[in-house]
């Protein structure tokens, strides 16, 4: 159950990511120094990837971007077409 819930949070996270750098999930996966099939796995395949370090590695680019929107800091969004 607790693994279950764990998937729809970092799910969330990852939507809200993309929502507000409107960036590619490559690029989230490069500022979050993990495989974008470990995104790829969590977001759309709802299952945990094998190197659970991977987590930890969200949650702290989730941390740094919510810390940032706080102090204001702007994002450069990215071009649609940029992967």
């Amino acid at each position: 159950m607790h693994d279950t819930l764990k998937i729809y949070i970092y799910d969330d996270i990852i939507s809200y990511l993309v929502e507000i750098t409107n960036y590619p999930l490559k690029k989230i996966a490069n500022l979050a120094n993990i495989p974008v099939e470990h995104l790829e796995m969590l977001w759309t395949d709802h299952c945990f990837p094998p190197d659970r370090r991977s987590e930890i590695k969200l949650l702290n680019l989730f941390t740094l971007m919510v810390d940032m929107e706080i102090k204001g800091v702007r994002f450069a969004h990215s071009n649609p077409t940029e992967q």
